[in-house]
């Protein structure tokens, strides 16, 4: 993955988890997926 590649896959991420943590959801399944979302970025940024 580039840098580039991986700086739009984090932004996208982050871009989700505060929109749904806003409640500014399309769907209950926003909210349901939202843990794997922050599990995602963690492993992404390395952070677990």
């Amino acid at each position: 993955m580039t840098n580039e590649q991986y700086k739009e896959v984090n932004d996208a991420l982050v871009d989700f988890i505060i929109r749904v943590s806003k409640g500014e959801t399309t769907s209950e399944k926003e909210v349901e997926v939202l843990p794997e979302v922050v599990s995602a970025l963690a492993k992404l940024s390395g952070s677990v």
